[in-house]
């Protein structure tokens, strides 16, 4: 098999180029591991970002390009062989941005495996969303193999937790979402403060969700695609 590229791509190539050349620290940059490298990266960052080759495969109204496979490969080839500086925001652009798009408008990353203590025990959220438009947290918990309802349990557990320890009183009680199995078998339940009271939580299916919960939260599918689950 032979492969060429496209007139379009060649021109990509040459954008690419001829960038990087114009733009390339004259020195190269401290450790991004020293304060002062670190400080160096972010602004070597924020140049890529307005001119909008920070995350090429993103949409252009999110800073990105638009590109396909074939040109971020092309991107990424001129990158590195031009001697450019090591990115430090690479999950960001390649894993945490692409998730919450996916996810939908709205939703902010608060952090992952974010550590709980109850009782002198440790827990350990395996992501912790935000979602602006209803102000809200939204715990998500990824469980390898088949549904079991102890995955619930803990789901619930960790919504009264959150509720309890993060919530502030301005804001609207968290949501759980479980996640269970691979892209193509999947089971997803979600969980909601169901009373005033402490560890009162109720879950759902998503078609027995409020009406408003289902307009506001990404459905089951939405969900497996985003956290690009294997088909193991």
């Amino acid at each position: 098999m032979q492969l060429t590229y496209t007139p379009k791509q060649q021109a990509f190539r040459a954008e690419v180029r001829a960038w990087l050349a114009h733009n390339l620290p004259r020195e190269p940059l401290a450790s991004y591991d020293t304060r002062e490298g670190f400080e160096q990266h972010r602004a070597w960052e924020a140049k890529l970002f307005e001119s909008r080759w920070s995350m090429v495969m993103w949409p252009a109204d999110l800073g990105g390009r638009g590109c396909d496979l074939t040109e971020w490969l092309i991107f990424e080839e001129e990158y590195y062989g031009a001697g450019a500086p090591m990115r430090v925001n690479q999950n960001g652009q390649l894993l945490l941005g692409p998730t919450l798009m996916e996810f939908g408008t709205g939703f902010a990353f608060a952090g992952r495996q974010v550590h709980l203590e109850v009782g002198g025990d440790d827990f350990y959220i395996d992501l912790l969303l935000y979602h602006i438009p209803t102000d809200r947290y939204v715990v998500v918990e990824l469980k390898a193999g088949k549904f079991k309802p102890a995955h619930l349990g803990q789901l619930n557990f960790y919504v009264s937790v959150v509720n309890d320890k993060l919530r502030h009183p301005r804001q609207r009680p968290a949501v759980g979402i479980l996640v269970c199995g691979s892209k193509n078998d999947h089971t997803v339940r979600y969980a909601l403060d169901a009373a005033a009271q402490p560890l009162a939580v109720t879950s759902y299916t998503y078609d027995r969700l409020p009406e408003a919960e289902q307009q506001a939260l990404p459905s089951p599918d939405t969900i497996a695609t985003a956290l690009e689950l294997d088909n193991d």
